[in-house]
């Protein structure tokens, strides 16, 4: 056997047992409009959600502004509001998720863009207040995504999962945009942030590019507009350049797309 053929079978063999990790999304719906007093029921939707053997997290809001009713529309298999859903710190704004396939050989799988459930809240804030929706890693359950790969039960890493928070607003409008209508990949690392947070994006053939960056009023905060070309582009984004912590949004335009991210910028303990 030639050297060069035992390089090519030991590469093969790397390629055999390396875990080819799934991608998986998961996408909190932004409701603009909401009415004080009436209920507003945002979607927990995903993309990805291949073999997945367990899906833990919590989602956290501002209780000030939505008050929690339920849980609805589940979609996952076996999944029940009274065991996979813990309300032990409802009154705080978060809600506890964790649910296990009942597949315990392959996991489960579902199509992209299932709805895999609903959070029904009353909104009590008052017209022209908002709260972010956000995935986070605390108490009652922290963020875990399990994975079946090739027979064996593994942990996805968290940079292979994509957690895109949402947001409530009430009596207002702030831009969104259905993630499988975009037509650039975007990317915001880290977010939430709380020093700074780095924007990434593909444009495909040469175009036009117009960004901004709002806040939750819809106030451009900052903005820009050139002509790139094919690539890889991004900048960086510091706290000093926001006006706050809060929620705001990055808007980026071409010709034929438009992509809107919300921002959390937080300030750490």
């Amino acid at each position: 056997m030639t050297q060069r053929l035992r390089a090519l079978l030991a590469s093969l063999c790397l390629l055999l047992v390396i875990p080819a990790f799934a991608q998986p999304t998961f996408n909190l719906q932004v409701i603009n409009n909401a009415i004080t007093g009436e209920i507003a029921s945002p979607r927990i939707r995903v993309s990805g959600f291949t073999n997945v053997i367990s899906a833990q997290f919590s989602i956290c809001w501002n209780p000030q502004v939505l008050r929690f009713v339920s849980v609805s529309n589940l979609n996952l298999p076996n999944l029940r509001d009274s065991l996979h859903f813990s309300t032990s710190r409802i009154q705080e704004g978060i809600l506890g998720f964790a649910w296990p396939s009942p597949n315990i050989i392959t996991g489960s799988t579902v199509v992209d863009g299932t709805t895999i459930f609903r959070i029904n809240f009353t909104v009590m804030g008052a017209p022209n207040s908002g709260t972010p929706l956000k995935f986070a890693d605390k108490p009652p359950t922290v963020i875990e995504i399990g994975q079946v790969i090739n027979g064996v039960i593994q942990e996805i890493p968290d940079s292979l999962v994509t957690f895109q928070n949402g947001f409530v607003a009430v009596g207002y409008t702030v831009p969104a945009v259905e993630p499988d209508r975009e037509k650039i990949a975007l990317t915001i690392a880290p977010n939430p942030f709380s020093e700074h947070t780095k924007i990434e994006f593909n444009v495909q053939q040469s175009a036009q590019v117009s960004w901004q960056i709002a806040d939750a009023t819809g106030r451009v905060l900052l903005k820009n507009k050139e002509l790139l070309q094919p690539g890889q582009h991004g900048m960086e984004i510091a706290s000093t350049q926001l006006h706050g912590t809060g929620a705001y949004f990055f808007i980026l335009e071409t010709a034929g797309s438009r992509i809107v991210r919300p921002i959390f910028y937080f300030n750490s303990p």
